[in-house]
């Protein structure tokens, strides 16, 4: 959908699309019963739409596009997320 709306927009645009709509992996944290196959298929998928959505070539190097982008590679967000949600279930409550 974002591919056919916004296929005439600048990079800059593109870039702020796709940091809103697809970079929100909501309760990734809790995601500890997928299997290792499950978070590649779901890499696999966030490489191919990065590529598609910026009309790079199926066989353009990942890590090139990723930096040409300024783009945050999908371990570092799964880490990420991760680590933040895990510090926020450490934080005892206050009332």
């Amino acid at each position: 959908m974002l591919t056919r709306r916004f296929s005439k927009c600048s990079v800059a645009v593109k870039l702020q699309l796709f940091k809103t709509f697809c970079l929100c992996f909501y309760d990734i944290g809790l995601w500890c019963n997928f299997t290792s196959g499950a978070f590649t298929k779901l890499h696999s998928a966030y490489v191919k739409c990065v590529k598609i959505f910026f009309r790079y070539s199926k066989f353009y190097s990942v890590t090139l596009m990723l930096i040409e982008l300024a783009l945050p590679r999908f371990e570092e967000i799964s880490k990420n997320i991760g680590v933040i949600f895990g510090s926020r279930c450490l934080v005892p409550i206050t009332a």
